[in-house]
């Protein structure tokens, strides 16, 4: 079994997530209103920033706390409290929605998108609306994959620049990528691939490290 981590609990990170939640939500319901497409997409949006900058801060908060009173982040139980948490919910929706593919309920989705999707790797690629939501949890999943291992490798006492560095590549990369028109904007390149959006997670895992160095 994992350890637990040891890190105190803060309540307010909850009603920011459900905050974040809701503006999903209220976001989508504009944008299913005629007139309303713009706001709802920038109001979704920001709910879907916010949770990824707190899912940074989280992450790197708990690893920061292991780090200090084990004196280094044990990756094995990492991984297994990560998959813990997530992988029974995501098996369930993928079975689900197997199974009405099967039965002709779900058109729109091919098996070859589906194991993109179980393999965490719909904001990369795939086709289809039924799991199309899941490219947010693959960019979580592929920042839980790489961040223990990147974060380990900085230097201490210097981390927080280098995510700032970090911070500032990706955002360099996206506004390259948008001003030279490097990809079709409509394709949605710019808003799912890791690439152009993880400054979003580095921004909570930065102020993390601003807090403890």
């Amino acid at each position: 079994m994992a350890e637990a981590p040891h890190a105190p609990r803060l309540p307010q990170l909850d009603g920011l997530r459900g905050l974040c939640i809701l503006l999903v939500l209220a976001g989508h319901a504009l944008q299913f209103r005629g007139g309303h497409a713009q706001g709802g997409e920038v109001l979704a949006g920001f709910g879907v920033q916010s949770f990824f900058a707190l899912s940074g801060f989280v992450i790197t908060r708990l690893l920061l706390e292991e780090e200090t009173r084990r004196g280094a982040v044990s990756l094995r139980h990492f991984y297994l409290r990560r998959a813990l948490r997530l992988v029974p919910a995501l098996a369930a929706l993928l079975a689900a929605v197997a199974g009405l593919m099967l039965v002709g309920l779900v058109t729109d989705e091919s098996w070859r998108s589906w194991l993109i999707s179980a393999a965490y790797l719909r904001n990369i690629g795939g086709t289809g609306t039924t799991l199309a939501h899941l490219w947010s949890l693959a960019l979580e999943e592929q920042f839980y994959l790489l961040w223990p291992l990147l974060l380990g490798w900085a230097p201490r006492g210097r981390r927080a620049a280098w995510v700032a560095g970090a911070m500032a590549a990706v955002v360099l990369a996206r506004t390259v990528g948008i001003a030279f028109a490097l990809q079709p904007p409509e394709s949605g390149v710019f808003y799912l691939r890791p690439w152009y959006r993880a400054d979003a997670l580095l921004v909570g895992a930065w102020l993390a490290l601003v807090g403890a160095e």
